[in-house]
């Protein structure tokens, strides 16, 4: 049905992705500035055999996309501020923007218990910031601060445990007969220590308090699949 639609009008439906770029403007060492394009990306998928329903799910990022996107919006620079303009095919001869076979740097550390306790990167500091920069990025974690000198972003994590068991504490009656307010996302370190080319990664709650629920853990697990 959806072929047919679509032969005859293309805007009858609506298409099983959609696509959400975040762009970060950050100054770097040397004076200039870094910016940086994620893309996060939903798909449709069918919840069951008869395909009569569908939900939205997260899919991986599109590094592709996000190549295309920087092209743009280098194309976009050149143009306003520089008087001799390149064409496309100069823009993504850049290399930023060239395409390289995977390669793993970075692996995780547990502890005694299997828990991730940090991450471990195969770069120095200035890459590695980077890379965790975009990484943070792409799982959609809300960067609130940043301090390069000590090599610590200030990110929001609301862990689902966490807010289940913050429901579960306000308690039956409060539910009941007070408006259902949202949870707060707790603030997290995530901290950079450099040794030379290896760069260790390590997430923490901001406050003195414990975490319980192994939070820290999770939030290097995500950031593991970005930035390996």
């Amino acid at each position: 049905m959806r072929a047919t639609l679509g032969k005859l009008l293309d805007s009858v439906y609506s298409t099983g992705e959609r696509d959400r770029y975040r762009t970060r403007i950050e100054r770097n060492a040397n004076g200039g500035t870094d910016i940086y394009i994620t893309n996060r990306r939903m798909v449709e998928v069918y919840t069951s055999s008869s395909e009569e329903h569908t939900a939205w799910q997260p899919a991986p990022a599109d590094k592709e996309l996000e190549a295309e996107m920087l092209t743009r919006l280098s194309l976009r620079l050149e143009n306003d501020f520089n008087p001799k303009q390149k064409t496309r095919e100069e823009i993504k001869k850049q290399p930023a923007l060239q395409k390289a076979a995977p390669v793993y740097v970075s692996r995780e550390i547990k502890g005694a218990d299997g828990k991730t306790e940090a991450l471990e990167i195969d770069e120095d500091f200035d890459r590695a910031w980077r890379r965790v920069g975009v990484g943070l990025d792409r799982v959609g974690l809300n960067i609130e601060d940043r301090d390069r000198s000590a090599g610590i972003y200030y990110i929001r994590y609301l862990d689902p445990d966490y807010e289940v068991k913050k429901r579960n504490d306000e308690g039956l009656f409060s539910r009941w007969f007070s408006k259902e307010k949202p949870v707060d996302a707790p603030l997290y370190r995530v901290k950079l220590v450099s040794d030379g080319n290896k760069t260790t990664v390590t997430a923490m709650p901001d406050s003195d308090k414990t975490d319980p629920l192994s939070t820290s853990a999770r939030i290097l697990n995500l950031l593991q699949e970005q930035v390996r």
